[in-house]
């Protein structure tokens, strides 16, 4: 007996990424579509589908303003929910996530200066602690001074009603991973 679609409304259309998405934000809004335990046991975060839509759009958005469609796009986070809300803000505006470590305090930026210059990178995202945190430096790694970089946890969610969709086909490189 196959019981993948017991507790959900019914399938999903077999299509990409972010109508799969839209559309369980849609269907089944407030039930949860990521949890992170920030202490690794007890301390624990969760989105629910239509929290992790609104913010995906809304990250979406800002890159889709910047011309980021089939650019490559460094996420520079720590562990936690932003990681996901970042790469789904990608795909919703049809450019390409480039996943990396953000640096350990008091490390260089080479290697993430290399993974850069290899990806052909744009534009950077992460949380503003980091890029608070890194903007001191940038002076050795003078390729990622030129990058855009974009705190996405300080785009507001009315951002995400500015939105279109892009048009998506089983072509495009979603991730690049190093």
């Amino acid at each position: 007996m196959d019981l993948s679609n017991h507790f959900l409304p019914h399938r999903p259309p077999v299509t990409n990424m972010v109508e799969r998405l839209r559309y369980w934000a849609e269907t089944i809004p407030s039930d949860i579509s990521f949890r992170f335990l920030r202490d690794g046991d007890r301390d624990e975060v969760s989105w629910t589908f239509a929290d992790l839509d609104r913010r995906a759009r809304a990250i979406g958005t800002r890159l889709q303003e910047l011309g980021m469609r089939g650019e490559r796009v460094l996420l520079l986070y720590p562990p936690g929910l932003d990681f996901v809300s970042g790469f789904f803000g990608c795909v919703y505006a049809g450019a390409v996530a480039v996943p990396a470590y953000p640096p350990r305090r008091n490390r260089n930026m080479l290697r993430i200066q290399a993974i850069s210059d290899n990806a052909a990178a744009k534009a950077v995202l992460s949380v503003h602690d980091v890029v608070d945190r890194v903007s001191g430096l940038l002076d050795e790694a003078p390729h990622l001074k030129h990058l855009t970089w974009i705190a996405t946890d300080q785009i507001p969610d009315q951002a995400a009603q500015q939105w279109r969709q892009p048009q998506i086909d089983d072509r495009m490189l979603a991730l690049l991973q190093y």
